[in-house]
């Protein structure tokens, strides 16, 4: 990814490791999402004008349940993180506990994404999501190049939480309109 680019060019092979250490831990916990709605997500693939109405509070509540367990998930990890990560990796790798915890927000945003990614292709909104994507891809890069010179593998931590809110706020905004106003 861009910020372990980024961070290795400027701070060099500590701050990678401590940054990439937390990442294998992050980067895992959306595919609780990803699990969820495989189960769940398929019964949008009829939505309609004429099943709208039935569909929407389904889709609410399997958000609401989603965003419950990633929050207990992430409150645990930022609770135990400075616990878990030197027991699992070594005392060397202590600082990721801290990069693991600024990179909780990427999770429940990204997390929540899945569902309304999922929702926006059945609804055939992928240039929509497509454009969603473009806004992720660039803010990661923008905030990378921002932030990882002066604050390190912190910066690249914070980088890619900040890029998925404009993501996941996108991806809302028009699975909500999805929901409202089906296309088909």
């Amino acid at each position: 990814d861009v910020g372990t680019i980024i961070l290795g060019m400027v701070h060099g092979d500590e701050e990678t490791a401590i940054y990439s250490t937390a990442k294998e831990i992050f980067k895992q916990i959306p595919q609780i999402s990803f699990a969820i709605s495989l189960g769940t997500m398929p019964v949008f693939a009829k939505l309609s004008r004429t099943t709208a109405d039935e569909l929407r509070p389904r889709f609410y509540k399997i958000v609401k349940f989603n965003l419950l367990i990633l929050a207990v998930v992430s409150a645990g990890f930022f609770l135990l993180a400075d616990t878990l990560i030197p027991m699992i990796f070594g005392e060397r790798y202590i600082a990721s506990g801290l990069i693991l915890k600024l990179s909780l927000p990427y999770c429940l945003f990204m997390g929540t994404s899945v569902f309304t990614a999922a929702l926006l292709t059945y609804a055939g909104e992928a240039k929509a999501l497509l454009v969603n994507m473009i806004v992720f891809s660039v803010s990661t890069v923008g905030l990378s190049m921002l932030l990882i010179p002066p604050y390190g593998a912190e910066g690249a931590a914070i980088a890619v939480s900040g890029s998925a809110v404009p993501y996941a706020l996108l991806n809302w905004r028009r699975a909500v309109l999805a929901l409202r106003q089906p296309n088909n």
